[in-house]
């Protein structure tokens, strides 16, 4: 079974996909320690295909729909690539249980064409002419017609879903109790101000009129102590009236100007309310989107930030592939096509499929940055295609873009930041540490760079602080037991190194074949990738 398993995993379609890898060899193992009929779908999830053990309620649906796609890819290799071998592993329908049995032979039936059908029905020179025979032609020729017509109806009802913008909108509306220590004009302008900035992030829709039917309202109160006017916000579901959010007493800075579109208090509440993994995204993922809508998918993605669990995720893939088809314009699917291609040059299978993967994600990302010259989103993950790429300047360019975008987005800084750091551009952490300073909860991918500067550095404390940090928020990010190794056999750690690679090993099972391919696939520039070997030298030796 060992001898099969490792012929599998040579293949091209288990080597494009590190999930259906992870997770075959995970059944195969377990299979062999006489497990594998003790397994259920959460400790597959969990165990197999690492994912969080308190992320997703529904985690045994993902769990099954993986093991679903495993047996239809072994299915595929056997009919394909395997077809000659004598034996194949299989996973029988409700179970996790591994089994090695003989092949069948593939036994090829060829099916007469349609039109052979047809004239077969039909009449021929010397043959009675009856009506059965005519009747018959004439179903065949609808049934014919009535495919394509439901096959047409199929694609048009796709475009239409695709098209359907349906991302949650939200309105602002502004209470003034100041007693008239507020300027007049004050209200309106700070509802504008809001208003301006949350049209700043790509995952809401901003309806400028209050009393529109919106899905969130922010309701602002303004109050006056002693010399100070104070912002007390409140953030409502409307269809439940259901309060998500308050924050209290924040004091507004004041300018004769009246010019609210800089205001701290203003950018903040923005942010809490309409980031990618704020406020209304954690609300609507609670409700369980599936990626079959734009609005699903873009939650998939955000999910995926906001986790940083999985590389090359095919539900993430197989959305933003079909939603960019029905919408190729358009800058969010653009993004997260690019996005998704990125992905898949990490585990492709030659070195030139991989430069055709990062070819086709920039040239996606450059035409759609041409046709919406005013979006946050796209410059944010046109640094990530450049650091794929090996650009710098173009990394750094990008970069500045995104950010002058995004003020005050902290996810954006923190992003576009972890970039450089892992181009190792100097510029880079100093921008991570802003958004460190001013998040309400920094993701993962912030103490990747500032573990990245750190290691650059040679300053072992603050690798090891970032490090510490990383297992604090997310146990199941890939990197994290690659940096482990790192910085443990860094310390002199040896046996520690080797366990924490071993973790790496069974997450990125590409790691096992050859290192040095997932390393140079990775947005690292060769100085920081050097540096990476340099520290995990006992364990790679």
């Amino acid at each position: 079974m060992e001898a099969e398993l490792a012929s599998v995993l040579a293949d091209a379609t288990f080597v494009r996909s590190p999930v259906l890898a992870r997770l075959l060899d995970y059944l195969v193992r377990m299979t062999l320690r006489g497990d594998g009929h003790t397994l259920k779908s959460y400790s597959v999830a969990i165990e197999g295909l690492g994912r969080s053990p308190d992320l997703d309620p529904q985690v045994d649906t993902y769990a099954r729909v993986q093991v679903a796609r495993l047996r239809k890819a072994l299915d595929g290799f056997y009919a394909s690539a395997g077809a000659s071998r004598r034996q194949r592993l299989t996973i029988d329908s409700g179970a996790y249980t591994v089994r090695l049995v003989p092949q069948q032979p593939q036994v090829r039936q060829d099916r007469p064409a349609a039109t052979e059908t047809l004239q077969a029905l039909l009449p021929r020179p010397g043959r009675r002419r009856t009506p059965l025979l005519i009747f018959a032609a004439l179903l065949v020729l609808g049934a014919a017609v009535l495919g394509i017509m439901a096959w047409r109806s199929h694609e048009q009802a796709e475009l239409a879903r695709w098209r359907n913008f349906n991302f949650p909108a939200v309105t602002v509306t502004v209470e003034d109790n100041s007693g008239g220590r507020a300027d007049p004009r004050y209200a309106d302008l700070l509802r504008q101000a809001l208003l301006m900035r949350m049209s700043k992030y790509s995952g809401i829709r901003v309806l400028y009129d209050s009393a529109a039917k919106a899905n969130y309202a922010v309701n602002l109160k303004l109050y006056a102590s002693g010399d100070n006017l104070l912002l007390n916000s409140f953030v409502v579901e409307r269809q439940n009236d259901r309060l998500l959010w308050s924050g209290t007493d924040v004091t507004l800075a004041e300018r004769a100007d009246l010019d609210l579109n800089d205001d701290e208090a203003v950018a903040r509440t923005a942010f809490i309310v309409a980031h990618g993994t704020g406020l209304i995204a954690a609300n609507e993922r609670r409700m369980n989107y599936d990626a079959e809508t734009p609005y699903g998918c873009w939650l998939r993605f955000t999910g995926q930030m906001l986790n940083s669990h999985m590389l090359n995720d095919p539900v993430l893939a197989d959305c933003s592939e079909r939603w960019h088809a029905a919408m190729p314009d358009r800058a969010i699917p653009a993004a997260l096509y690019a996005w998704s291609q990125l992905d898949k040059s990490i585990v492709a299978v030659s070195e030139s499929g991989r430069r055709r993967l990062i070819d086709d994600a920039l040239r996606t990302l450059e035409h759609s940055r041409a046709l919406n010259q005013t979006s946050p989103f796209l410059p944010t993950v046109a640094t990530r295609a450049y650091a794929f790429a090996g650009d710098d300047a173009a990394v750094h360019a990008a970069a500045e873009q995104a950010m002058a975008l995004n003020p005050y987005n902290l996810e954006v800084e923190g992003f576009v930041g972890t970039i450089m750091a892992l181009r190792n551009d100097p510029a880079g952490e100093p921008i991570v540490d802003r958004a460190i300073a001013r998040h309400p909860n920094p993701p993962p991918w912030y103490f990747i760079a500032k573990f990245a500067a750190a290691m650059m550095r040679e300053d072992t404390a603050a690798a090891g602080k970032a490090l510490a940090q990383l297992r604090q928020l997310n146990h199941t990010l890939p990197v994290l037991p690659i940096f482990a190794a790192a910085y443990e056999s860094r310390m002199g750690d040896k046996a520690k190194a080797q366990k924490s690679w071993q973790q790496a090993e069974e997450m990125l099972p590409i790691l096992r074949v050859n290192p040095d391919i997932f390393f140079e696939r990775t947005p690292l520039s060769r100085p920081v990738i050097a540096r990476l070997k340099q520290w995990l030298g006992p364990v790679l030796d």
